[in-house]
């Protein structure tokens, strides 16, 4: 019996020595959440940013609305978002800009203008047969509620989506749907975009000077926070110099 309680001693010490050493690693020093097209930015300046705040950088992209409300809750140092939030007590710097492209499944129409894309998004055209494509329904994709590209989407439709279209937690995902539908059509940022879906706008290709789905990106952090000003500073400038030719 004594054997066994002095073995069970020696496991609650053993026990309370690894939480205490779990207790001391160090968390992360700089905490940035926010609009999944913005990762690869964030990915892109963490090197310059572990050594601005001499320490671990913290990246999580599930959305713009995420990102704010993490930054909120005090969850966040950074939020990366791709719509033009302002609120109380917040400082914002834009970043970069994004790209939407938008695609279609194989064998429909190649390139749209802005007023069948903004029909589209309203539900108020349904059937390809309408802008000259084959006769079959126009299967609209589009990212869930909380998503900043949602928003901006519902700018472009002047305030109103067609109700009842499919949804999508992630671009890669809204890009899976629409490759698989008959008669898929999504928008996506252009990273997510499978090149032979793509769909000319107005005349243009996403990469084509002009092209009409271009809108800044934001770093949201909390005022006084002079850590999180000077990494969305860093940001920034890692943008500018990927946008480099």
């Amino acid at each position: 019996m004594q054997r066994f309680l002095d073995s069970w001693r020696i496991g609650l010490v053993l026990l309370a020595l690894v939480i205490l050493a779990l207790g001391c690693l160090p968390g992360p020093a700089l905490r940035i959440a926010g609009a999944t097209s913005l990762l690869p930015l964030a990915e892109a300046a963490r090197p310059g940013l572990r050594v601005l705040v001499g320490g671990p950088v913290s990246i999580s992209a599930l959305g713009s609305s995420y990102g704010l409300a993490a930054l909120q809750r005090g969850s966040a140092d950074l939020a990366l978002v791709d719509v033009p939030y302002g609120a109380p007590g917040l400082e914002r710097r834009q970043v970069a800009r994004a790209t939407l492209a938008v695609i279609a499944a194989p064998g429909l129409a190649r390139s749209l203008s802005l007023s069948s894309l903004r029909a589209i998004l309203r539900g108020q055209v349904r059937n390809w047969a309408a802008l000259g494509g084959p006769r079959r329904p126009i299967e609209l994709v589009l990212r869930a509620h909380g998503s900043g590209l949602r928003s901006r989407l519902r700018e472009l439709a002047g305030g109103r989506l067609r109700p009842g279209a499919l949804t999508a937690l992630a671009s890669g995902q809204v890009a899976d749907l629409v490759q698989a539908l008959p008669g898929g059509i999504g928008i996506v940022e252009l990273q997510f975009a499978p090149r032979p879906l793509v769909v000319r706008l107005e005349g243009r290709l996403p990469w084509q000077r002009d092209y009409p789905l271009r809108y800044a990106a934001y770093a949201v952090w909390r005022r006084g926070d002079l850590r999180a000003d000077l990494a969305a500073y860093l940001v920034a400038a890692v943008a500018r110099e990927d946008e480099m030719p």
